[in-house]
């Protein structure tokens, strides 16, 4: 093995740099940067006593990316002329990263030989940056380095005349060779998946504010540069990755696009994330019944609807006293005197729930007879009054009166019935049995005041077990020189 006392010194530029708003990470700055042409278009070649050209896969070196590479010097043991093979090209500085990529072979001692790059300002004449390597370790052995990225930032240069210089070549002697290949990075596309707290419920809705975390990987051990995203078609979001989270809090049908960029430049292709948000309650409406007071003699239509504008209604149901009823359906009320409770209920994709009550009483429909059938309103004996029979249709008993709630409503004035005589009959030989009952003439009088014609009038009370009753009748008004 051969003495050898040169050396050179060698000098490491450890370069990265997140690229920003580029798809690839030489795009607009060099052209042909992969050799993809097959020959050495777009580059100038410079000084070379050996070999500088585009090659493919040699036996020593396959292309770090795509089909061609370029190789700088020739692949063989012994034999390297001395001096450089020196391929350079010179390009307007638009994006703010500038990648490639070289491997060096080497057979020769530790000190010998180069590899370099240089990054120059043309305008100014200077070096930005410089790369050199030389052998290493013992000679007669092969080694190599592996293809090394190479990421050079631009940012405080874009828009300059720049020149990138490669070069490899021998530097002492012809014997133990060195030779390097350059290509284009090997872009590694980053991989976002994209995840929601809290989740959907099975139809794919949430009710809450929903936060969307992205989490972006790359393989080869090459972190995301940076993460972009846009929520219903707004202005594209650009966060440092490997993760980003944001909080959705509208409600609605979001649409997330979003896609990772790689340190490298290598670029994700999108992908669509829906968010389904509604915080809002169904609507309910009731028609019918309305709370108030219905007869037994009456028929109820069911009427009511629920809606829900964003996610839809996925169940509702309609209840009358915790039984199903449909909507639409007419309710025979003869038999159902006393309170009850319809219940709307309704749930809409989301989740979200909500219930509308209506209470109404169903009071038994009376036939009411009042005599005397005319009135004289200057009639003052004591001892008159107006009596009044009440029958119950079929299923109500005329026995179970509450006598003590009895009484006449004239125009919402009331004259109580009076504690005797009271009697259970059938005065109108119907077959149907009649409560009569008495109420005081002269205060009835009273409430009519200077009236004429007819006046109506409303009998109402209860039954013992609470369940109220009503009836009318007509009476007329004598004129006032008749007795």
């Amino acid at each position: 093995m051969k003495a050898r006392i040169l050396k050179l010194a060698v000098l490491w530029c450890a370069l990265t740099l997140c690229c920003v708003g580029s798809t690839m990470a030489f795009a607009g700055n060099l052209s042909n940067p992969g050799f993809e042409s097959g020959d050495l278009t777009g580059w100038q070649k410079g000084t070379s006593v050996d070999f500088a050209g585009v090659v493919g896969p040699d036996g020593f070196a396959t292309p770090n990316e795509g089909a061609n590479m370029l190789r700088l010097g020739s692949p063989r043991m012994m034999g390297q002329p001395v001096g450089p093979n020196i391929v350079y090209q010179d390009f307007t500085a638009v994006e703010p990263l500038l990648s490639f990529a070289y491997q060096i072979f080497t057979y020769d001692y530790s000190g010998f030989n180069h590899f370099h790059y240089r990054l120059l300002d043309l305008d100014t004449d200077s070096t930005i940056e410089h790369f050199a390597q030389g052998a290493w370790g013992a000679g007669g052995s092969l080694k190599s380095t592996g293809w090394q990225t190479v990421n050079l930032n631009l940012s405080s240069h874009l828009g300059k005349r720049l020149r990138l210089e490669l070069d490899c070549g021998g530097t002492e002697d012809q014997e133990n060779s060195t030779w390097a290949y350059v290509d284009a990075p090997r872009v590694t596309v980053p991989t976002t998946n994209a995840s929601v707290l809290p989740n959907p419920n099975p139809r794919g809705w949430n009710n809450s504010d929903v936060t969307v975390t992205l989490s972006a990987a790359s393989g080869e051990g090459v972190g995301p540069a940076e993460i972009h995203y846009r929520v219903d078609g707004g202005p594209d979001v650009v966060a440092a990755g490997p993760v980003v989270s944001f909080t959705l809090t509208a409600e609605g049908v979001h649409k997330i696009l979003y896609f990772a960029q790689g340190e490298g430049g290598g670029v994700e292709n999108s992908k669509t994330l829906t968010v389904k948000i509604d915080k809002t309650k169904p609507a309910i409406t009731v028609n019918s019944p309305v709370k108030g007071r219905y007869l037994s003699s009456d028929r109820l239509a069911i009427d009511s609807t629920a809606s829900d504008a964003l996610s839809g209604v996925e169940t509702g149901s309609v209840t009358l006293d915790g039984s199903t009823v449909a909507v639409g359906q007419v309710i025979d009320l003869a038999r159902m005197a006393g309170k009850h409770l319809l219940r709307v209920a309704a749930v809409d994709m989301a989740g979200n729930s909500e219930v509308m009550s209506v209470e109404f009483e169903v009071r038994i429909a009376a036939v009411v007879d009042l005599k005397p059938d005319s009135l004289n309103l200057k009639s003052e004996g004591e001892k008159a009054g107006l009596t009044g029979y009440i029958e119950f249709p079929a299923g109500y008993a005329v026995e179970a009166i509450n006598l003590s709630t009895v009484k006449l409503d004239v125009g919402g004035k009331m004259v109580a019935a009076q504690a005797k005589p009271t009697a259970l009959g059938d005065y109108g030989g119907d077959g149907i049995p009649d409560r009569m009952v008495k109420f005081d003439l002269q205060a009835v009088i009273e409430l009519l005041e200077a009236a004429t014609g007819e006046f109506t009038a409303k009998v109402v009370g209860t039954a013992a077990d609470g369940r109220g009753f009503e009836g009318v009748d007509v009476v007329k008004i004598a004129p006032a020189d008749k007795t």
